[in-house]
């Protein structure tokens, strides 16, 4: 029989108990529930209270009333609250659920303290934003409020917004944005194209499985800094933008997919990535020109998935499918192919091909999100 030293045993049932009561705790429906987490890039934690420590956030965690929400760099988070509102959070943002209601004739209210979110709900609710130096009373429903050092701003896409401080107020409507700085009232201006301010929100569909969820973008770019800066070639420039873009950061990505077209004027992938940022713009004459000059420079499995994201933006998804058809022929390898042309065939109303499609890509990536 073997025996274990007495104090050995405690720390190890202390360490067991301390992971079972977290897990328990974890799991215990809040006593005043305020939505749930619909996706987590990257580096999420939360806590209750400010007595707490932070935790990594998790899927299945339910948000109560009072927690905070964390977001790291190169991370971003999608919340759905029960008054209906869907909320999506930037990196490097600090937000708390100070109260949520779900009842319409309750309002509910939210304090940002720095970082951005962007608000979408389909029914207009009672909603006041609080932050630093400005809040915001809510009759809209899509806008998105930032808070960075010493000053903040509302921008409304769709709706009204009432923006006020101890100096002053504000109303302002669709494609107008209130600013104030610390100590100042606050000010509107109308922008030419309000919808650019929120670019980091938006999906771009991957075409590397490399990237492909790759759950942890900021550690991943952290490693590639290491790279001696001699040796950032093309392919490492691309292989950073496909992770930005992940996170939604466009502009940064445009700049490495531009470094890369530098050091090789013939990189396929980088016409591909520029062809996936066309698609989100819902530009899709310039998606499908990137599209298909990627695959003439390179026929790869990433450029045939840009252009099969182009032929669909453009309304053509048999082209689309056959597009994935060639790329599953020739990279019979390449798990993210086989779950796109899955997709395709979904679309085209093809459920046992596409379930097939599916299974052959599970099978070669099971980890694959």
């Amino acid at each position: 029989m073997i025996r274990v030293p007495l104090r050995k045993t405690a720390v190890l049932l202390a360490v067991v108990l301390a992971q079972f009561y977290s897990q328990v705790f974890a799991q215990t429906p809040c006593k005043e529930p305020a939505g749930r987490f619909a996706s987590i890039e990257g580096q999420v934690q939360i806590r209750g209270d400010e007595q707490q420590a932070w935790r990594a956030a998790k899927p299945v965690d339910r948000l109560c009333k009072g927690d905070t929400i964390r977001v790291g760099e190169l991370s971003r988070a999608a919340v759905v609250l029960i008054n209906e509102a869907v909320m999506r959070l930037d990196q490097n943002t600090t937000m708390r659920l100070v109260d949520i209601s779900g009842k319409k004739e309750n309002r509910s209210l939210i304090e940002l303290a720095r970082g951005a979110f962007k608000s979408f709900i389909r029914k207009p609710r009672l909603l006041s934003v609080n932050t630093p130096y400005l809040n915001g009373s809510i009759e809209g429903t899509e806008f998105q409020v930032s808070v960075a050092e010493n000053r903040a701003s509302i921008l409304v896409l769709e709706g009204r917004i009432l923006a006020s401080n101890d100096q002053g107020k504000v109303a302002i409507n669709p494609g107008e944005i209130a600013e104030a700085q610390a100590g100042a009232a606050p000010t509107s201006r109308l922008l030419v194209k309000p919808r650019d301010a929120v670019q980091w929100s938006l999906y771009y569909p991957p075409i590397l499985s490399t990237s492909a969820g790759a759950g942890d973008a900021a550690s991943s770019v952290e490693a590639m800094g290491k790279v001696a800066g001699s040796d950032r070639d093309a392919a490492w420039h691309l292989q950073r933008a496909s992770l930005l873009l992940s996170v939604g950061r466009q502009d940064e990505a445009q700049a490495d997919i531009d470094a890369a077209l530098k050091r090789d004027p013939k990189a396929g992938l980088a016409h591909a990535l520029r062809a996936i940022i066309h698609v989100v713009r819902n530009e899709r004459q310039l998606a499908l020109a990137e599209a298909d000059k990627g695959v003439v420079l390179s026929d790869t499995a990433a450029t045939r998935i840009a252009l099969s994201y182009a032929q669909q933006a453009d309304f053509r998804i048999e082209a689309a499918r056959d597009t994935l058809l060639v790329a599953v022929s020739k990279y019979p390898e390449d798990a993210l192919a086989w779950a796109r042309l899955s997709e395709l065939w979904l679309m085209l109303g093809e459920k046992e091909q596409s379930r097939a499609a599916a299974a052959k890509a599970s099978s070669l990536a099971p980890d694959l999100a």
